[in-house]
């Protein structure tokens, strides 16, 4: 049985999303990993299952890679979405994001700015030049197992930004099948104790911003995934449960 064979054979979430909240113009959900944000030949999107759920169509104000779970939040009237687009556009929105790895990182804390440059069969790969960075900010902390929490701020939303800059660490995001690789994976499985992991441990949790003069703070914590449920990675994301409380330093950088 192949590795990918192994993880659709893993009992996961039946449910594509869960409600956090439904508000004026908008509602945010906690999308399921392995739903994708845009609908993937016959498999339904997450546009699709809330659509359906709310009897009405929603749009679309930013994206969660498929393998990546947590706030997602979907305007309902087109006014709303070229509102909180333009929030996002312009880096009005904050965004923390907790990952897992079993990897040593070259460095514990700090920032991570460089270009981003396509590679094959859509991967992505991190520059040394600054020309249009993608910009993160982190922090981490390791458990006794091995595995490091990471708790992650892009001020930049690129495809695939999150698991490239941890990848680029020397840390990549734990179960992560396009940026590790199946030896990688198998390894990491068998020193948590299991035949696979069960899924990518990439979530967003939390979204904080302001529209039409109103400050919003969504966050939901991890409902899927063995190894989030783990106590000394439970007692980790409660202490930064509240992330924008973190000591982040101030930018600095130059354009090259």
């Amino acid at each position: 049985m192949s590795l990918d064979d192994k993880r659709k054979s893993v009992k996961m979430n039946s449910q594509p999303f869960s409600w956090i909240a439904k508000e004026n113009g908008f509602v945010v959900v906690n999308k399921a990993q392995g739903v994708p944000c845009q609908r993937e030949g016959d498999m339904p999107s997450i546009l699709d299952y809330v659509s359906e759920a709310l009897g009405q169509s929603v749009f679309l104000v930013h994206r969660l890679d498929r393998m990546t779970s947590g706030v997602l939040l979907l305007a309902t009237t087109p006014e709303m979405n070229s509102a909180l687009s333009r929030q996002f556009r312009e880096r009005g929105v904050e965004k923390y994001y907790f990952a897992l790895s079993l990897g040593r990182p070259s460095k514990k804390q700090g920032s991570i700015i460089g270009d981003m440059k396509a590679g094959r069969n859509g991967d992505w790969k991190l520059c040394r030049t600054v020309t249009n960075p993608a910009i993160t900010q982190f922090f981490s902390a390791a458990t006794s197992q091995g595995l490091r929490l990471f708790v992650l701020k892009p001020y930049t939303g690129r495809t695939h930004q999150l698991r490239v800059v941890l990848k680029s660490l020397g840390a990549v995001v734990l179960g992560d099948s396009r940026y590790g690789n199946q030896e990688q994976a198998l390894r990491d499985a068998q020193r948590l104790g299991k035949e696979v992991v069960d899924r990518g441990y990439l979530h967003c949790y939390q979204l904080r911003f302001s529209v039409e003069g109103r400050e919003y703070d969504f966050s939901c914590l991890p409902e899927q995934g063995d190894v989030f449920g783990i106590p000394e990675i439970t007692a980790l994301m409660e202490k930064y449960k509240q992330p924008y409380q973190l000591p982040w330093p101030k930018l600095q950088f130059s354009r090259s």
